[in-house]
């Protein structure tokens, strides 16, 4: 697949969906880091802004993605124009929940290390 860099929101929607959904895939799909200690989550707390970021510029790829569609479908254009509209805002839709999901898991992670971390301090003042 060829390297892409598209520019704006309609550079992306203007790709091919195949090559949306690759260009999508290696510039917002990560693996979840997974820290153990204080330090490891302070050197990764940069990790949920960068999703909350991915997250929103995603969401307005997104809406743009339907509104194409529903423009296309309201001019009646041709089937294969309504059919790449659509697979462009579900690959779109798909990237966001995996976002999403990494947000709240690695949220969670933090959530859980901290509790651990104040149920150690209390059990040393006792």
């Amino acid at each position: 697949m060829s390297t892409v860099d598209p520019k704006s929101i309609e550079e992306i929607l203007a790709l091919e969906p195949l090559v949306m959904i690759e260009w999508m895939r290696s510039r917002y799909v990560r693996k979840l880091p997974s820290p153990t200690s204080l330090a490891e989550f302070k050197q990764h707390s940069h990790y949920l802004g960068d999703l909350a970021n991915s997250y929103a510029f995603l969401s307005a790829v997104h809406a743009t993605a339907a509104a194409y569609l529903r423009d296309a479908k309201r001019r009646k254009l041709d089937a294969e124009v309504i059919d790449s509209y659509t697979a462009k805002r579900d690959a779109v839709d798909d990237v966001l929940k995996g976002i999403k999901l990494q947000y709240e898991a690695f949220s969670r992670m933090i959530t859980v290390h901290q509790q651990a971390n104040e149920e150690l301090r209390m059990l040393r003042e006792v």
